[in-house]
């Protein structure tokens, strides 16, 4: 086992040092910082996995005699006003960032039409600027624990806080307290959507169709959308056998389905079109039952009275229900 470590050691090391020889190389000092809102003594396990750069002059802060450096992870109580920290240096090879060359339309489109500040956090994103040089903080033994940040992102913000890990992170030489930093972070107390949400009273119905298309109506066309569109499923959580119930009241089965059918009505293929006799689609008193209306009198030759046809596919029932104007399909698990 130590030789095997030893090995993947040696193997990091000549990796790291391959991607910076013969380039450029940037200095970034490190501050971080950890136990400044656990209320009571708390332990902390801290391990740094740098990737496309390395670690270099790591130091404890304001340790106790119980707090140590084990097995390549800081191992510490901190809490109830003590907090521990470490200080290093980042040494990386200056290389430009890429931007994501092939980024979805739904976020150029959100890009495109936010606001300055939304446009700015999002255009900072590690996912638009990709970044191999990615520095790990581990904050378990596992490894299942902790968070990430690239080169990128520290050289764009100096300060970051981790409430959810009591952890407080600043880049460069000259550090801002976590006081001045959450006085600085209050300007945006309450500006959150989630917190918007929180305090605006529910949205009515009127105000989400203003803002948002009718992406169940058969005139609603994503030009991303595979066959047949907008479809909804019915079926319980984790269930295997599912299976969706298209605009036109016509049925599919779930992909991951074994079972493969496919059901529809003559009057609801979407194929030739449904848009003049479709008349709306709901669930029915808020139950997993959805009831698709059509108009069916466009030539003055509607059925008269009421029909008991019915047909069982999978596991839903539609049937029809005829009256001089409208038909009525209904899905149900």
């Amino acid at each position: 086992m130590n030789y095997l470590r030893c090995l993947i050691c040696l193997k990091v090391m000549i990796l790291t040092s391959a991607l910076v020889a013969g380039e450029p190389q940037g200095e970034l000092k490190l501050s971080l910082s950890w136990g400044h809102r656990s209320e009571d003594v708390t332990p902390f396990h801290i391990r740094f996995i740098a990737e496309g750069m390395e670690i270099a002059d790591i130091s404890g802060q304001a340790l106790e005699s119980a707090d140590q450096f084990k097995e390549g992870a800081w191992v510490t109580y901190a809490g109830g006003y003590d907090v521990d920290g470490v200080e290093l240096t980042l040494r990386y090879p200056e290389t430009s960032v890429r931007v994501i060359g092939n980024l979805h339309s739904i976020w150029a489109y959100l890009i495109e039409h936010s606001d300055d500040d939304t446009v700015r956090r999002l255009s900072l994103d590690p996912a638009y600027r990709q970044d191999s040089r990615k520095l790990t903080v581990q904050m378990d033994r596992e490894g299942t624990k902790g968070f990430s940040v690239t080169v990128d992102q520290l050289l764009h913000n100096k300060a970051f806080w981790l409430p959810c890990f009591d952890v407080y992170m600043t880049a460069g030489d000259s550090s801002i307290s976590l006081a001045d930093h959450l006085k600085e972070l209050s300007s945006w107390k309450g500006k959150r959507i989630l917190d918007q949400v929180h305090e605006e009273p529910e949205a009515t119905y009127e105000q989400y169709t203003a803002r948002w298309e009718d992406m169940a109506s058969p005139d609603y066309v994503n030009p991303h959308q595979p066959a047949p569109g907008h479809i909804v499923c019915l079926s319980w959580d984790s269930a295997i056998y599912k299976f969706g119930i298209d605009r036109g009241a016509g049925v599919w089965n779930d992909l991951g389905n074994p079972d493969k059918f496919r059901f529809w009505f003559d009057f609801g293929d979407l194929l030739r079109g449904i848009t003049k006799s479709w008349k709306g689609q709901k669930l029915t008193d808020g139950l997993p039952v959805i009831k698709t209306m059509f108009d069916r009198d466009s030539d003055g030759t509607a059925a008269e009275g009421k029909s008991n046809e019915s047909q069982r596919v999978g596991q839903g029932d539609f049937y029809t229900r005829k009256s001089s104007k409208e038909i009525a399909c209904s899905g149900q698990t």
